[in-house]
Parts: structure tokens; C-alpha cells; sequence
């Protein structure tokens, strides 16, 4: 009578023909073991994979912020740098040309020019105004 059954059935039968006695039922056990380590397989390789790949991009991103002559992110900011110091130089060289001229036009008493970070600044007097 009990051939006809697998091993963990006849236990089953045989502990239910058995009364006081407790047995597990663990044939989904090994399909559990084998689930997860299905699982583990597929979530190691996906995190290999993720991390490579920011791996593989944040190398690029630090590539720009090294000098390579010329193409980088780096580069272009030493670029705008210079030009803009070039610019700098050059708008105090017109300024002070202009207030110069300014100072030398307006033929006032000096005590109403002054200078402010090497700049003329004219400042009237109460009987200018």
C-alpha cells in the first residue's frame, strides 16, 4: 500500500496513522535552496555589473577634470580664467585713462577729486551744487 507514495508521503501517512507524533513535510526545502541561490547568482552579477559600470563612469567624469591640452572641462575654466583676468586688466587700463581725462577736462579745485582704489572720484562742493 504505501509503494505507491514517495518516501516523504509514507512518512506523512505513517505519522498521521500515528497519533501524538509531528512530522514536517520539507520537500519544498531544496526548491527554496535552489530559488536562492538562483537569486544570489542573478543579484551578484547585477551588482558586479552596476558597479563596473559607475566604475566606467566616474572615470570619465574625473578624465574632464584633468588638463589634456586643451579639450577638457578643466582646461576651458583656466581659459575663461586668463581671458577673464586679460579683461579685467584691460577695463582698469580704459578706466583709469577715463577718469584721468575726466579730472584733467573738469579743471576743479583738487580737494574735490579724490581717489578711491586708484580710481578718481569727483566729489563737488557744497557751492558746486
Amino acid at each position: 500500500m504505501l509503494s505507491n507514495y514517495t518516501t516523504t508521503s509514507a512518512i506523512v501517512i505513517a505519522a498521521e496513522a500515528t497519533p501524538g507524533v509531528v512530522t514536517l513535510d520539507l520537500s519544498w526545502a531544496t526548491d527554496v535552496a535552489a530559488l536562492l541561490g538562483i537569486l544570489g547568482i542573478v543579484g551578484g552579477a547585477l551588482a558586479m555589473y552596476i558597479r563596473r559600470e559607475i566604475k566606467r563612469y566616474f572615470s570619465e567624469i574625473k578624465a574632464e577634470f584633468k588638463p589634456n591640452g586643451g579639450g577638457s572641462f578643466k582646461d576651458q575654466v583656466d581659459r575663461l580664467e586668463k581671458r577673464h583676468d586679460e579683461l579685467d586688466a584691460k577695463f582698469d587700463t580704459v578706466l583709469d585713462i577715463l577718469s584721468s581725462v575726466y579730472a584733467t577736462k573738469l579743471k576743479l579745485n583738487t580737494d574735490s577729486i579724490k581717489t578711491i582704489n586708484n580710481r578718481y572720484v569727483h566729489f563737488p562742493k557744497e557751492e558746486d551744487k
